[in-house]
């Protein structure tokens, strides 16, 4: 599968989930504005990571401390979240996050099409819990028969 095409889908996926929290709940504009602001920056910092492993070796494998660090964050905020911590605060910072994580995939898809665009490359992603990236030359990927 293309690498953009898995950021699209994610896009609209976390998109999708983040207009139902609006829907229902509604947003405060300071929490959106921070955590727009921030996974923007989060999302930009992990493609120029996955753009520099593509450039110099063809491919990107995420390390067992970078599954290891995204696992133990998201549950240290699914425990803070339930565990009640910070109750006045949850209700806008959740639909925050909705709407935080969908700029970091749109940021991230943005991204890739521009680098696919300026370098005349296509980057696909194969596997499904943690995605090896691959830097494929444009063209057919498979020869024509004979």
């Amino acid at each position: 599968m293309r690498a953009v095409g898995l950021e699209a889908a994610m896009s609209l996926v976390w998109g999708f989930l983040a207009l139902l929290y609006v829907s229902t709940d509604g947003l405060e504009p300071v929490p959106v504005a921070l955590l727009a602001a921030f996974f923007t920056i989060f999302g930009a910092g992990m493609n120029v990571r996955l753009e520099r492993s593509l450039e110099r070796k063809g491919e990107y494998r995420p390390s067992r401390k970078t599954l290891a660090l995204a696992i133990l964050a998201g549950a240290g905020f699914l425990a803070v979240l339930f565990t009640g911590v910070i109750p006045a605060l949850s209700r806008p910072i959740i639909g925050s996050f909705y709407l935080g994580i969908a700029v970091a995939w749109a940021t991230r898809l943005i991204l890739l099409w521009r680098w696919e665009a300026k370098t005349k490359r296509r980057i696909y992603v194969e596997g499904t819990w943690v995605g090896s990236f691959y830097l494929v030359p444009p063209g057919p990927l498979q020869p024509a028969p004979a």
